[in-house]
């Protein structure tokens, strides 16, 4: 049964100055794929193996332990508790929060998240975790994402009594907090982007939206305005929708495109049952909605930004489904949404 007590450790326990002596900087260059070599802290007397530099997180392959450093000496920091800190590195196919990959990823393992928070960076929100594995370990972790590689540091020890012990948090939280890559490619998405443009009459707005996103006809543009809509799909299904509206007048509110999209769903059969406001835009005058509607006999969830550019009013939605029905693709999607907001702007 997992404790909820346990809590995250954002601070060291121990002074700067035990730190200092018992940990060093490790460089690793040598046995790992040129994209993937870093820096990291590690208690002294520690030693590491590493998968090789054919090694690389692919399609195929998407994710793969680089390196695992464990203590080399029985008097080693960390010996008496079984620690060790594993690096793993993850191809991404596409944008993906590495918050929410860490949320799928870590039930595959074996673990129970038992305190998670979202670092916002330029990469998206990052995972800052721990956990408890089906053995007992408990795991401090972080995602660092870079391009279409990501990258989980995961510090981990066994606990000889109490799991609510700040100190068993301690070696993972400083690997997580000093892990670097050597040679970043500052690449933020990891798929391709391309700016789209509302061209209205009097005002036009672009945002970034990834490549493998299809613009499709059958959103009608309001007066002196215009709309795009976009969908991403497989052989299958429908993975996502997007729908953008930018008015023509000042006069008229975002709620009032939004509320004709969310019409055209509710004549469809689309059932909506909670709305919740999510999120409030840090470059722009815009607010994001939340709403959890039902059609064709599945959940979905509905992204909504209401806003304005220059003046004139524009409505965003993201209709995909829930997290409890595809994890995945609502992650994708949820990325998606941010990287729209974030860079909708005036033309």
């Amino acid at each position: 049964m997992i404790d909820p007590n346990i809590k995250l450790l954002t601070n060291p326990v121990s002074s700067k100055a035990e730190i200092e002596k018992a940990f060093m900087e490790a460089r690793v260059q040598d046995g790992i794929f040129p994209a993937g070599a870093f820096r990291i802290a590690l208690p002294k007397l520690w030693g590491v193996d590493t998968a090789g530099e054919d090694i690389i997180p692919s399609v195929e392959r998407p994710v793969v332990p680089i390196a695992r450093f464990t203590p080399g000496h029985k008097g080693a920091v960390g010996s008496d508790l079984d620690a060790k800190v594993v690096v793993y590195g993850a191809y991404l196919e596409r944008v993906l929060n590495g918050a929410d990959w860490l949320r799928a990823f870590a039930p595959s393992q074996g673990w129970s998240l038992v305190d998670l928070r979202e670092l916002p960076t330029a990469y998206g929100l990052m995972g800052d975790a721990v956990a408890l594995s089906h053995d007992g370990r408990l795991h401090r972790m972080l995602t660092i994402k870079d391009g279409n590689h990501l990258f989980l540091v995961d510090g981990s020890a066994r606990p000889d009594s109490d799991p609510k012990d700040p100190m068993l948090q301690e070696i993972g939280l400083l690997a997580c907090s000093r892990f670097s890559l050597l040679s970043p490619s500052g690449r933020y998405f990891a798929e391709e982007m391309t700016k789209q443009s509302l061209q209205g009459a009097r005002v036009s707005a672009s945002f970034l939206l990834p490549v493998s996103w299809t613009a499709v006809e059958g959103i009608d543009a309001p007066r002196d305005g215009a709309a795009l809509h976009f969908i991403q799909h497989n052989h299958k299904s429908n993975l996502g929708t997007l729908i953008a509206v930018l008015g023509g007048d000042r006069e008229t509110h975002a709620t009032a495109l939004e509320a004709i999209v969310l019409d055209k769903l509710s004549a469809q059969g689309a059932m909506f049952m909670t709305s919740s406001t999510v999120g409030q835009g840090t470059q722009g005058d815009f607010e994001v909605v939340q709403f959890e509607a039902r059609w064709q006999e599945r959940a979905h969830t509905v992204l909504s930004l209401r806003g304005r550019i220059d003046g004139r009013p524009v409505s965003i939605q993201m209709i995909s489904a829930t997290s409890e029905v595809n994890i995945e693709q609502w992650a994708v999607n949820r990325r998606v949404f941010d990287i729209v907001a974030q860079t909708l702007s005036s033309v």
